[in-house]
């Protein structure tokens, strides 16, 4: 598939590759919500499928990219922080397979562990970890795939020359 640019109101779509595409959430709510990210397309002798890295765009840009470029059947999140993590469910929500980091990858799933993992705890009460994660609409993701830094990840589809 060859990038075909598409007006998507408030996101900025830049060609890396081809077949690589940068994305960005011009305007958001929050310096915390959201991440750009690369979605990469299918390319003959490599993928058959289109997977995301680390887009976190609010979920009704996820819907049309999904819509424009997809489906896209992998998720690939970098790392816990809040800016990463926030809207990541709406790509699962989308049939995309979430994939990150132990013991990071908890965060996604749950927000208590998001704040024991970066020690919150010492400066602030959980609840105002609450409000913060739901200034940035944070919500959990039902099921992740983790992996280790040592790890080489393989999807389905994915061809190896």
């Amino acid at each position: 598939m060859k990038f075909n640019h598409t007006n998507i109101e408030n996101i900025q779509i830049n060609k890396v590759t081809d077949d690589i595409l940068l994305i960005h959430q011009v305007n958001t709510f929050s310096r915390f919500s959201c991440s750009d990210g690369l979605l990469i397309l299918p390319k003959d002798g490599r993928n058959t499928n289109v997977i995301a890295i680390d887009i976190n765009i609010e979920s009704k840009y996820v819907e049309i990219i999904n819509e424009q470029y997809g489906p896209v059947s992998d998720y690939v999140n970098t790392h816990g922080h809040m800016d990463h993590i926030a809207h990541v469910y709406a790509w699962e929500q989308v049939g995309a397979k979430i994939h990150a980091p132990y013991p990071e990858s908890n965060c996604l799933t749950d927000l208590k562990h998001f704040y024991e993992s970066f020690e919150m705890q010492v400066l602030n009460d959980f609840s105002l970890i609450e409000q913060f994660a739901a200034l940035n609409k944070y919500q959990p993701c039902k099921q992740v795939i983790s992996f280790y830094p040592s790890d080489t990840l393989t999807f389905k589809n994915i061809l190896m020359p």
